[in-house]
């Protein structure tokens, strides 16, 4: 984030880290199963984050009782994929896929291979 001059990050990940320990600074999107804190609200007046950073395990849905909170992504190829895992999206620069979104569960339990952009 440092490098690219990104100084915060909506995010919506599965895990137990605190982003804070890794100097991530971030708004909070609905995460389940996640040990993320929810934030304060912005002061007024400040714009929300352009960049959007979801963990796959988020984006499908996986233990949700909302599955599709994250669906409106499912129309765009991630900007960046970190670690495998972390699908950053930014909102100033959607990339619309050429080719209809195919859920990474379904592909993996059907045995196919799941290369990242072919995820979701």
């Amino acid at each position: 984030m440092e490098a690219r001059g990104i100084k915060r990050v909506r995010l919506s990940y599965f895990g137990t880290a605190d982003p804070s320990h890794y100097g991530i600074d971030y708004e909070y999107l609905p995460s389940v199963d996640s040990g993320l804190r929810p934030t304060p609200d912005l002061p007024a007046g400040e714009p929300r984050s352009r960049y959007v950073a979801l963990s796959t395990y988020e984006y499908q849905g996986i233990n949700s009782g909302h599955k599709d909170t994250y669906k409106r992504f499912y129309e765009y190829v991630p900007n960046q994929v970190i670690g495998g895992s972390i699908l950053v999206y930014d909102l100033a620069a959607l990339i619309p896929r050429t080719r209809a979104p195919l859920p990474l569960r379904i592909r993996t339990l059907g045995g196919s291979p799941a290369p990242v952009d072919a995820c979701p």
